[in-house]
């Protein structure tokens, strides 16, 4: 994650012994060493109904060494929730502010569509952009997107653009590096 070269473990656990709104950490363990952050659940009835934080997987979203941490905070339904991206540096996990946010969850990008799996938000052209479709994952065109850009660890709207070739939302699934999260027994 940190673009060191080592293998790391990543993945989201649930401490039962803290209160539902903070019960919810994104762990990252290489050899010895484990550092966690919080995922601040905005609702604390959703883990109750089903509904937890999760790792989605890893992607090379933001400017940088490495990759980062994308956890869907999946509390409040699809077009109210969000992901959250977290990088990782030798002082320890940071998260990436999305100021303004479209959602309830505060510093995420929308989940009706999400940064990996493609339905509202993918990456730009290159790390450090991320684009916003309003027409989601059934649209038959997609001719134009909010262009997020990063500026040092917050993703700040830009400009809404209309884009050269429209297309549909699998052409602009681009995030790369990308690796799925796997989940194990």
């Amino acid at each position: 994650m940190d673009g060191d070269g080592h293998l790391e473990r990543i993945n989201v656990r649930a401490l039962d012994q803290r209160p539902a709104r903070c019960r919810y950490v994104l762990a990252v363990r290489q050899g010895s060493q484990l550092r966690t952050r919080v995922l601040a659940v905005p609702d604390p009835v959703a883990p109750g109904q089903g509904n937890e934080p999760h790792l989605i997987g890893l992607a090379g979203v933001a400017r940088g060494p490495g990759v980062q941490a994308v956890v869907d905070s999946d509390c409040c339904g699809a077009y109210v929730t969000g992901q959250w991206l977290f990088g990782e540096t030798k002082a320890g996990l940071w998260q990436i502010r999305v100021r303004h946010p479209m959602t309830l969850v505060a510093d995420t990008f929308p989940n009706g569509a999400s940064l990996c799996c493609g339905t509202t938000p993918v990456c730009g052209r290159h790390r450090g952009i991320v684009l916003i479709f309003g027409e989601g994952r059934f649209a038959r065109a997609i001719d134009e997107a909010e262009v997020w850009v990063q500026h040092r660890d917050t993703f700040v709207y830009a400009r809404r653009e209309r884009l050269r070739r429209p297309g549909k939302l699998e052409d602009f699934q681009n995030c790369r590096p990308w690796v799925p999260a796997r989940t194990t027994p």
